[in-house]
């Protein structure tokens, strides 16, 4: 982020999120089989057993992009794909909007 800042290009940060499971740990209490879809590892967890470490390192990691995206002054735009990308996009859109007037 800061490389592509520093060449004075504008960067916006829309991270993209399931919140009711990435963000609010909403699952059954009953174990669970994860499975990243990037490298294909799995995970076997009993949901609740996992819960309070996963939160605490998820809202770590939230802070830490937002702490760095305020350093370099990048706009950080939480967008939660249950909403649909007009809830998320039309706010932004009208903030930037206003600014540019």
């Amino acid at each position: 982020m800061q490389h592509l800042k520093h060449n004075k290009h504008e960067v916006i940060l829309f991270h993209v999120v399931d919140k009711l499971k990435e963000l609010d740990f909403a699952f059954e209490n009953r174990p669970y089989k994860f499975i990243d879809v990037e490298t294909g590892d799995e995970v076997k967890v009993h949901s609740n057993r996992v819960r309070e470490a996963y939160l605490n390192a998820i809202g770590n990691y939230k802070k830490e992009l937002m702490e760095k995206c305020t350093l370099y002054k990048i706009d950080f735009v939480e967008a939660d794909i249950n909403q649909g990308y007009k809830q998320i996009l039309l706010p932004y859109l009208l903030k930037r909007e206003r600014m540019i007037k």
